[in-house]
C-alpha cells in the first residue's frame, strides 16, 4: 500500500519545536520582486502613467500574494539578504527598521535585497578590503527614526549611503589607493581620503536632490546663462561657496 502524504498538522507534531520549517513557501524571490514593482508603479504617478494606469496583471497577483502573507514575505526578505555576506553588514539595520515603517513595500531599499545582479554586494565586495575605516560607514545611520512614518527617511539614509558606496567602488576601480574613510573632528567635512599619482584627495560626498520652489533659492532665478551679468553672479557665488570648502578642509 503506498504511503500517503502527511498533513501540514502530522509534520508539525511529529518535528521538535527547535527544527520546524515551512514546508511550503507561498512567495518565492520571483513573486516579491513583481510585488515591489507593482507597489511602486502604484506609488510613482510618472511610473504609473507610464504604465497607462494599467499594471500587469502578474504583477497585480503578486502583490495580492504579498499582502496576505506579509510575515512570510517579511522573512523572505530577511533569509535572502543573510545569503549575502557584505550587504547585510552594511544596510541590514535599516531594512529591518523599514521593515516595520508604512509603504516599505515600494521602498528601494527592500527592492535592492531582491536585486537578481546584487550589484551592491559586488560593490562592497570590491570596497570593504580596499579603504581604511570602512567599519565607519555605518556610523551615520546609527539613530536613525524607527517611527512609522519615518519610512521615506529611513529610504533617503540609504540613498545617501548608497552614494558613498558608488564613489567608493569608483575610486578602487579607477587606481586610486590608501583610500581612507576618516573619522576625525578636525576633517569633520572630509568624508573621503584617497592618494592617487602622489597626489592626495579630499572628497565630501553630497547626492543631488531635487529642490521644489527652486527659483526662489538665493539666484535661483537665474535662467538666463549666457547674459554677462548673470555670469559673474554665478562666478561670484561659487567662488563664494569654494572658499568655504576651502576654509573647512584647510582648518
Amino acid at each position: 500500500m503506498a504511503l500517503s502524504r502527511p498533513t501540514r498538522q502530522q509534520v508539525t507534531h511529529t518535528v521538535s519545536p527547535q527544527l520546524q520549517i515551512e514546508v511550503h513557501m507561498t512567495i518565492s524571490p520571483e513573486i516579491a520582486r513583481k510585488a515591489i514593482a507593482a507597489a511602486q508603479i502604484l506609488t510613482n504617478g510618472e511610473l504609473f502613467a507610464s504604465y497607462e494606469g494599467k499594471i500587469p496583471s502578474d504583477f497585480q497577483s503578486a502583490l495580492k500574494i504579498v499582502q496576505n502573507h506579509p510575515q512570510e514575505f517579511k522573512s523572505l526578505i530577511l533569509q535572502v539578504m543573510n545569503e549575502m555576506q557584505y550587504f547585510p553588514v552594511v544596510f541590514g539595520k535599516l531594512v529591518k527598521i523599514r521593515l516595520h515603517q508604512q509603504g516599505y513595500l515600494a521602498s528601494p531599499l527592500i527592492d535592492a535585497v531582491f536585486d537578481i545582479e546584487r550589484t551592491i554586494e559586488q560593490r562592497l565586495k570590491r570596497i570593504i578590503p580596499n579603504v581604511i575605516g570602512i567599519d565607519t560607514i555605518t556610523s551615520e545611520h546609527l539613530n536613525t527614526g524607527k517611527g512609522k512614518n519615518l519610512g521615506q527617511k529611513t529610504d533617503e539614509t540609504a540613498r545617501n549611503l548608497l552614494a558613498e558606496i558608488l564613489l567608493l567602488d569608483f575610486l578602487v576601480m579607477a587606481g586610486f589607493h590608501t583610500i581612507e574613510r576618516p573619522y576625525s573632528q578636525t576633517l569633520a567635512h572630509v568624508d573621503i581620503l584617497a592618494q592617487k599619482e602622489k597626489e592626495m584627495y579630499a572628497i565630501e560626498v553630497i547626492r543631488k536632490e531635487e529642490f521644489s520652489h527652486w527659483e526662489t533659492l538665493e539666484f535661483g532665478d537665474l535662467e538666463d546663462c549666457e547674459s554677462s551679468a548673470n555670469l559673474q553672479k554665478m562666478r561670484s557665488l561659487l567662488s563664494s561657496v569654494f572658499k568655504k570648502k576651502d576654509d573647512q578642509f584647510f582648518v
